[in-house]
């Protein structure tokens, strides 16, 4: 079975084909790859020429990856406005029951309204913790109790993030089969199963955000979506007196994350941004004092996050 899945970045629009093997294994059939000017943050601003890149890098793929026709796709989330909150639904039951999927469902269902509100979408619910009786129960389905108290993750976020998702998509005309948080379905792809019932945490740096998310007991305890990325160390390097493009290329061929790893400085000419003025010389060092200043701001939301969470 053949899947579409696809990625709006801030940095560019992302398609790719797969297809899923008998024995469970994924065989990649394509990857295609547009800049992405219509999306900052994660959300799309302009739908219009958002949808129309999305619908040239499908079309790119449906050559590449040799399909006839792409008519479903599946899309991931990754605004900086997502938010988490934990909540905890109580059930008293009167008398000893045996705990339904129906009753889980219906648990599932009163802890979204308690987050809903006409300006809020919520993108994903993880059940955290069930506890019967004050014993918790990793499998509560089939087991007895006259109380169930559950814990939950819910991932939410401005309504519009979703509108002006959904607008995109369906300018091409494509069908939504399935939709996730970015952060999940990378942790599916870089992290072990193992890893995350233990406790793992993952970071993926982008272009204009940071995402953080926290796993333990296979299930995302806590999410964190930081506004600065890859790009604000561009703009700092630019900020020399050269082009976002020289900023860019200078950060990716001689880019350092610590200033004390440079062990041979060099200096580099790099044209000016200012027409008629003389190149502009950048050491190497200099380079990351610069890439290490932006990345310690990030980090340093990262790490108190993380803080809260050291148990």
């Amino acid at each position: 079975m053949k899947y579409v899945a696809i990625d709006l970045g801030s940095s560019a629009i992302r398609a790719m084909a797969a297809d899923v093997q008998e024995n469970g294994a994924i065989r990649v059939l394509g990857v295609e790859s547009l800049p992405a000017d219509d999306i900052k943050y994660g959300v799309v601003e302009q739908s219009s020429g958002a949808s129309f890149k999305l619908h040239q890098a499908i079309n790119l793929l449906r050559n590449s990856a040799k399909m006839p026709e792409i008519d479903v796709v599946s899309v991931s989330v990754g605004a900086k406005t997502i938010k988490n909150v934990n909540v905890t639904v109580n059930k008293n039951f009167g008398s000893a029951k045996i705990v339904t999927p129906q009753m889980l469902d219906d648990l599932l269902t009163e802890c979204g309204k308690k987050v809903e509100r006409p300006d809020v979408v919520i993108f994903d619910i993880f059940p955290l913790s069930y506890h019967l009786d004050g014993k918790r129960q990793d499998e509560p389905e089939g087991q007895t109790a006259t109380q169930i108290v559950a814990n939950y993750n819910v991932l939410y976020g401005n309504v519009n993030v979703q509108r002006k998702l959904n607008d995109c998509i369906d300018r091409t005309g494509k069908i939504v089969e399935y939709r996730t948080v970015s952060i999940e379905a990378l942790s599916a792809v870089v992290t072990e199963e193992n890893e995350r019932e233990n406790g793992c945490i993952l970071i993926n740096f982008g272009a204009l955000t940071t995402s953080l998310g926290i796993y333990f007991d296979g299930v995302l305890q806590f999410m964190q979506v930081i506004p600065l990325g890859g790009q604000n160390i561009t703009k700092d390097i630019q900020e020399l007196g050269i082009s976002e493009a020289s900023a860019e290329r200078l950060k990716r061929l001689k880019g350092c994350a610590l200033e004390y790893l440079v062990e041979d400085p060099i200096n580099i000419q790099v044209p000016s941004s200012t027409p008629g003025n003389a190149p502009v010389v950048v050491s190497t060092q200099f380079l990351a004092t610069i890439i290490e200043a932006r990345l310690d701001e990030i980090m340093q939301l990262i790490f108190d996050s993380i803080e809260k969470y050291r148990d």
